[in-house]
């Protein structure tokens, strides 16, 4: 006998709540919803307590010895059976005799690559040296095992004996120690049976004394480590990030390939990264989002996947890692990121990252064929090359098959809101970023925007800052970094943060239909300290029109100067009245223009810093970057509507009633809508 939740709940007097992230309540409770952030945290919070299983370390090894008894390999990732299988697919199935043929392609040049050094080149990071051996190492020996030819087996040994040599492996920058560590586990695991008895005892040692005793110093918090920053402890800025994803999951690797010799420590290693990787799960909560935008996603979720399903290759279960809240659609939330040729880079992330094998992995993770063939269609798009980790994690998928993807998207967490008429490299992509807090990579860039039609990007985000790598005292001394250097506005600057760092903005109205959808962002707490009583932003897309609509509503106790920004590496021409801006790129065009009967209207200017902003010497160039802008004075309010047109369509000026949530009296007071899908 089946009953309904909610006629359960009205059954026995009590509240019924349901969200689509998959949270099911049934009590005494007052209102709720996932838009405020603090009944967001306390849900992932009980959530925690019931979706992880937590077994200790010793009994992590005890299940690794009894599913692999007399220390057999392989075990990490790939079973002995997963080869078997893989190596019948190359016979059998189209698409994996082409990854094969250019696995070993790959392999031929990876051989020949020399033997990798010791360097520090920036003085903090061996990460590009880590990076360069997980790659040779993992490519060698996945060819060996799949074809047997032993150049390739020969030059994988060579090179893991090669960086077990190396003094150390750089853990005052664990992401480096992290990253070797994976690909010394992956080589010896793969090629236990062809080493030597010596050369096993050598790298099990350097597994051991750099990177599990290392990392068992982060775990604790070993006051006597000398770190770039503390990513394993809570009170550290920016925790959780993808750190603990890349030092758990890499750690975790090399504790499953040698946890049968070094019993003790390796319990210890599996217990602690078991646990911290739950504080970073957490913020994959309620929707799948990544608060650091598209290209540390890919990083995070790539060490989770070795997590997860390095669990899964030696324990037969990941204790309920996959089962994260949100983690099942972060895919979802990957792929809704991306454009025709660019992804949506917030914060610091390249626009390049459109496209990722581990997409693959969550096909792999999840058994989704959706995922997989998403995967497919990327690769057949040639915007996202193929890497072993689509042969490790291949997952058999009908290629030919048609993916019917929702058009547009809302992530609650992170705030962030995408529109488009579909998916071909014609079609309309809108994003729209409402913001984070300034923890990470996080920009101060709440109200930004991007646009892409015919295959181009319009509006674009500069991107990041290298120097920002580089342990800079305070990055939003930067342009890239201010709001002035995203599409977004600024009120009354003064040469100090352009918005707050630290505060969320909410985004208070989200309406996905067939041909208008919109959203609006309250802003006021980015701008409260500029003056602000009041500020918002919306936005709508007409699908059928083929335009996007952006109305501005900010008021105030004092004048307000107010700018508005657009970034493009167009050609701009503005029209007489300058209230028209026609963009080119190539043969192709947009054309941008202000719609509200106030005065305003536009004028071109460098994408640099304001005279009364700053303005570091060392920052990177935006040469090619202009921005199209809106400058008032004075104004007691504003309230400025601009559309992006891409056809002769007539703009439906009613629809900017949408986005006007403020009451009548105009006093700041906000008329919420009910947030949802149509």
């Amino acid at each position: 006998l089946y009953i309904c939740a909610a006629d359960a709940a009205e059954l026995f007097e009590k509240n019924y709540f349901y969200d689509r992230c998959g949270y099911m309540l049934i009590g005494d409770f007052g209102e709720l919803t996932l838009e405020d952030f603090d009944t967001r945290e306390e849900l992932v919070d009980y959530a925690t307590e019931l979706i992880y299983d937590r077994p200790s370390g010793y009994e992590l090894i005890n299940l690794l010895k009894a599913r692999n008894p007399d220390n057999s390999h392989p075990r990490i990732l790939l079973t002995q059976s997963d080869f078997d299988e893989l190596k019948s697919l190359i016979k059998t199935d189209k698409t994996m005799q082409g990854f094969y043929n250019w696995l070993e392609l790959l392999a031929e040049s990876q051989r020949s690559v020399s033997q990798l050094k010791y360097e520090i080149a920036d003085g903090i990071r061996l990460l590009s040296v880590s990076r360069a051996a997980l790659n040779k190492i993992t490519t060698l020996a996945l060819c060996y095992r799949l074809g047997g030819d032993v150049r390739f087996r020969d030059a994988a040994i060579k090179e893991m004996m090669n960086v077990c040599r190396f003094p150390d492996w750089n853990p005052r920058h664990f992401l480096d120690t992290a990253e070797m560590a994976a690909a010394v586990a992956i080589g010896y695991d793969w090629l236990y049976d062809e080493l030597s008895a010596a050369q096993r005892k050598e790298i099990e040692t350097s597994l051991e004394n750099k990177a599990l005793r290392e990392v068992m110093r982060d775990f604790t918090l070993d006051p006597t480590r000398s770190r770039t920053w503390g990513w394993s402890d809570p009170k550290s800025t920016a925790f959780p990030n993808n750190w603990i994803g890349v030092c758990c999951g890499g750690t975790t690797l090399a504790a499953l390939a040698i946890g049968d010799v070094k019993s003790d420590l390796c319990a210890d290693v599996l217990e602690h990264g078991l646990r911290l990787e739950e504080a970073l799960i957490k913020r994959f909560s309620p929707d799948g989002a990544w608060y650091e935008g598209p290209g540390y996603w890919e990083y995070a979720i790539k060490y989770l996947t070795f997590h997860i399903l390095g669990l899964r290759s030696a324990l037969g279960d990941d204790y309920g890692l996959a089962d994260g809240v949100g983690l099942e659609n972060a895919c979802n939330y990957f792929i809704d990121m991306a454009g025709a040729k660019e992804t949506f880079n917030l914060d610091d992330c390249a626009s390049s990252v459109i496209a990722s094998s581990m997409v693959m992995g969550c096909a792999k993770i999840y058994g989704s064929e959706e995922y997989a063939i998403s995967r497919m269609k990327q690769i057949k798009k040639k915007n996202g090359a193929i890497s072993v980790y689509d042969i490790i994690f291949y997952t058999p998928c009908d290629v030919n098959k048609e993916l019917v993807l929702p058009n547009d998207s809302y992530y609650r967490d992170c705030s962030i809101v995408t529109f488009r008429t579909g998916r071909t490299d014609n079609d309309i992509f809108f994003g729209f970023h409402g913001g984070q807090d300034g923890k990470g990579h996080c920009h101060l860039d709440a109200g930004s925007f991007i646009f892409d039609s015919f295959g181009e990007r319009w509006a674009l985000d500069p991107g990041t800052e290298p120097q920002t790598y580089l342990s800079v005292p305070s990055r939003y001394i930067y342009y890239r970094y201010r709001a002035e250097g995203h599409n977004t506005f600024i009120i009354n600057p003064k040469g100090e943060d352009d918005q707050h760092r630290y505060n969320i903005p909410v985004m208070t109205e989200y309406k996905s239909g067939e041909n208008v959808s919109y959203a609006i962002c309250d802003l006021t707490n980015m701008y409260e300290q500029n003056g602000a009583s009041y500020a918002q932003r919306g936005v709508l897309m007409n699908k059928e029109g083929g335009y996007v609509l952006i109305r501005d509503i900010i008021t105030s106790d004092l004048p307000i100067e107010y700018y508005w920004f657009m970034h493009t590496k167009a050609n701009i021409v503005l029209s007489d009245d300058k209230k028209t801006a026609t963009l080119t790129i190539g043969t192709k065009s947009i054309t941008v223009e202000i719609i509200s009967e106030n005065g305003a209207t536009f004028e071109i200017m460098e994408a640099e810093p304001l005279p009364i902003s700053p303005n570091p010497e060392n920052a990177v160039s935006n040469a090619g970057i202009r921005k199209l802008t809106v400058h008032m004075i004075g104004q007691e309010n504003i309230d400025l509507s601009i559309a992006i047109k891409t056809t002769d369509s007539e703009i439906n000026v009613s629809e900017l009633d949408y986005l006007n949530i403020l009451k009548d009296d105009r006093a700041g007071n906000i008329a919420v809508g009910r947030i949802g899908k149509e």
